[in-house]
């Protein structure tokens, strides 16, 4: 029994290991893709027609800031045209409907379909097939281009044939409202300051980020069109196109403001559908990669990419088997662990360095130095329960709608994200943690740094889920009360 439990932790453990190897090659990538000489621009090109889709759902309180911006874009307005892709079922729609009343430019379109079916990507779909455009440029809600984003961007796309999509760094506007938003914003910069240029650069399968790129339509029709059978339909595509011998690019230096998630279940919400989807798209698209004429080296790094978030699974078993094996030492022979301790905190050692190399390459200095980044890798520990769930229901083929991530501002009796009580298991994973932790011994030090990560991973972030269950109930007997009390009030005047 103890040696089939100490195999699948050594097997486990090799994964996580080739996992934080794998930051550390990104980051190699990134400094050999940086001395490469950036795409041919033609100046004198000459501007075509643009589309810009907007898809929206249930977007009230961000939708002005995103019009406005869109508002202030430079670009001919006899060249552009603008389509609101609105599914919403509240108040928006006559919100933009007000709004583009004001404005009487005849460049916006307001699309209204009758469900909806294939849900973003069926919207930008149906979309599309109502405007001739051969480029479209696709933004979120919560994204606030700059006046110059096209100018910057499109003659990039224009100037090389073989581009499908132009792919723009994401920026943050409320990245210091709390430590949760500078934590995700530093994690999100190892993706787009990292990850996605050093892919890019280096002529590897990268992908569109959902938004703030700007694609060629006939990449697009090439590559099978926008398909809603994942919960990440930029990523399926992304693959697909790339499959039908298109390139892509990245932009470093082109940033697009937009806004991180301010709660846990918001955050929990957007890496459950990322994950989840990522899943749905390796099991669809990785024999495809695998027959397909590319490298072998490309092949690879497409695997790793489609299945990151195999990862958290993986911590979560290790994690289990681990302080199971601690708890019963008699039997156990940690010679393996001794020799292989160099290697395991150099991969260890990966994500944290990937994160400080992406705030070196953007010129922001956390506070806190090493601890920050630690703190960065524990609370990715802690995140383990709820995309492992994501993982295992792409495995087995559970369906679900694509949930909108809650936005700031959002009235909390509409856009509340989905609040389970999962956190009750994080909590059990932490108290396992610190358990073990109380019980292990001096021969086994060199282990208590890893359960610490996992361990105060699961607190914070069970802890803190605990605490917006908790705002979120409270709010909700308020609002029944006040409704009580207002109805009361009525019976008494009348």
């Amino acid at each position: 029994m103890f040696s089939f439990f100490v195999f699948v932790y050594i097997v486990n453990a090799s994964f996580l290991v080739f996992m934080g190897l794998h930051a550390w090659l990104a980051c190699l990538q990134f400094r050999k893709g940086r001395l490469k000489k950036p795409l041919k621009i033609n100046e004198s090109i000459s501007f075509p027609k643009l589309l810009i889709q907007l898809p929206l759902y249930n977007e009230s309180t961000t939708i002005i800031d995103l019009l406005s911006s869109i508002d202030k874009l430079e670009y001919p307005n006899n060249l552009l045209h603008i389509q609101i892709l609105d599914d919403s079922n509240d108040d928006t729609t006559s919100i933009i409907s007000n709004w583009l009343k004001l404005k009487k430019n005849h460049c916006y379109s307001l699309v209204r379909r009758e469900s909806r079916e294939g849900f973003k990507a069926g919207a930008l779909k149906y979309g599309m097939n109502l405007r001739p455009e051969d480029f479209i440029l696709i933004l979120d809600s919560d994204f606030r281009p700059k006046s110059d984003f096209i100018l910057k961007t499109f003659p990039t796309l224009l100037s090389n044939e073989d581009l499908a999509l132009v792919q723009t760094r994401w920026s943050y506007t409320n990245s210091d409202e709390n430590f949760f938003t500078r934590f995700q914003a530093v994690g999100m910069d190892g993706h787009f300051a990292i990850e996605q240029p050093a892919r890019a650069w280096n002529n590897l399968f990268m992908n569109f980020n959902g938004t703030a790129g700007i694609w060629r339509r006939k990449a697009i029709i090439d590559g099978g069109n926008w398909q809603g059978d994942t919960l990440t339909e930029d990523l399926d595509l992304s693959y697909r196109v790339q499959l039908k011998n298109w390139k892509m690019t990245y932009l470093l230096d082109v940033d697009c403001p937009s806004e991180i998630p301010n709660t846990i279940f918001a955050f929990k919400s957007q890496q459950f559908r990322w994950a989840k989807g990522s899943i749905q798209t390796a099991k669809k698209l990785l024999i495809k990669i695998f027959r397909s004429k590319y490298p072998i080296a490309l092949k690879i790094e497409a695997l790793f990419h489609l299945t990151h978030y195999l990862i958290h699974p993986v911590l979560i078993l290790n994690f289990i088997i681990g302080c199971f094996l601690l708890l019963n030492p008699q039997q156990l022979n940690f010679i393996w662990v001794e020799k292989l301790m160099f290697l395991i905190l150099f991969a260890a050692m990966g994500p944290g360095v990937l994160y400080k190399y992406s705030q070196n390459v953007l010129n922001k200095h956390p506070k806190g130095g090493v601890f920050f980044y630690l703190a960065m890798v524990s609370l990715g520990c802690g995140m383990a329960w709820n995309n492992t769930r994501a993982v295992f229901e792409a495995f087995i083929g559970k369906k679900s709608a694509f949930i909108r991530t809650p936005k700031q501002g959002d009235d909390q009796t509409k856009y509340k994200a989905n609040i389970d009580y999962h956190f009750l298991i994080e909590l059990s994973l932490s108290s396992l943690g610190l358990y073990t932790l109380s019980k292990l011994g001096i021969l086994y030090f060199y282990l208590f740094p890893f359960l610490s990560l996992y361990t105060i991973g699961f607190m914070v972030i069970g802890l803190k889920s605990a605490l917006e269950v908790y705002s979120q109930v409270k709010f909700s007997k308020n609002v029944v009360k006040n409704i009580d009390s207002n109805e009361i009030s009525v019976i008494s005047r009348s």
